[in-house]
């Protein structure tokens, strides 16, 4: 008989020993599943297969070598794309991952790569004291409304949260490609900066994404460069770790998709590597304006199709 590992594993026993709709008692069910045999018509039948984690909406889809290859490779671009521009590695990663597998099991994937490049990219301009008294209204709000983005938007409505994330990945690569600035008061900071950090965890909650409205805002501020990559190392660092919580509160992510993401972290750095060496021999200016219409068109995907 050939048995199907995830079907063992969904049905449930019933009261006279064997499995829910079905009169096969569970310890033969048992020897079939662990016998040679049975490992090896399932190899041939579904090849070496592996859950990456259970989703909200409680689709779980099977990641095999060729989607394994795939998501290194992506987090090999993402970090050559942060090497070159300072940022994009989350939004990035995210975009092309959710293109292939959706949004509910690509945002776990991302959580290591994000947290290991963000904090190296935190510990680095010795300014990180001074940021912190300037933007801790906003680091503190991050976290809570994350968790409510999370808990009360996107495990409302998963698989929408597709379209919105594309919508989102628009706006941002239209405001990159047209070269939008901002200009903000300064007297307004004081109250201007908690709605921010609090907009931004919420919008990380639902779509994964890190750097909307915060980037934005931060520019306005005319915060100096040094600083803004800084600052921006720091609040993601804290929005990943946030994300990484929530995810383990809701049971969403699980050892497989740690692993992965714990081995997606080599591609991501020797991307980084690479993009480093890049920028030196390219204008950064004409590869963000590249880098910004593909995400434009991977938006479009996700929101249309």
């Amino acid at each position: 008989m050939d048995f199907q590992s995830a079907d063992i594993l969904d049905r449930k026993a019933g009261s006279k020993g064997g499995i829910e709709g079905s009169a096969i008692p569970i310890p033969l069910v048992l020897r079939a599943a662990t016998s040679k045999r049975f490992h090896s018509n399932h190899r041939r039948a579904v090849g070496v297969r592996y859950f990456v984690s259970d989703t909200p909406s409680g689709r779980v889809r099977r990641m095999d070598f060729f989607d394994t290859i795939i998501v290194l490779l992506v987090f090999l671009f993402a970090g050559g794309v942060k090497g070159i521009a300072g940022l994009g590695l989350p939004t990035v990663s995210l975009a092309l991952l959710s293109a292939r597998f959706g949004i509910e099991q690509a945002i776990p994937l991302l959580v290591i790569p994000s947290l290991l490049t963000n904090l190296w990219q935190a510990s680095i301009g010795g300014r990180a004291r001074a940021l912190f008294i300037r933007f801790w209204p906003a680091l503190i709000l991050i976290p809570p409304a994350l968790w409510i983005g999370y808990r009360h938007i996107f495990l409302e409505a998963p698989q929408s949260m597709e379209r919105v994330l594309g919508g989102v990945l628009i706006v941002y690569a239209g405001l990159g490609l047209f070269s939008v600035r901002w200009s903000f008061p300064a007297g307004m900071e004081g109250l201007a900066t908690p709605v921010v950090g609090f907009l931004n965890g919420l919008i990380t909650g639902f779509t994964g994404t890190f750097v909307i409205p915060l980037v934005m805002y931060l520019e306005a501020l005319g915060v100096e460069r040094d600083e803004l990559v800084q600052m921006m190392g720091i609040a993601f660092s804290l929005s990943t770790l946030s994300l990484a919580a929530v995810l383990v509160a809701h049971d969403a992510y699980r050892p497989q998709a740690g692993f992965l993401s714990a081995v997606a972290v080599i591609p991501a750095v020797a991307g980084m590597v690479i993009g480093a060496a890049i920028r030196s021999r390219m204008s950064p200016g004409l590869f963000r304006k590249w880098l910004m219409a593909g995400l434009a068109g991977v938006g479009i995907k996700l929101l249309v199709f």
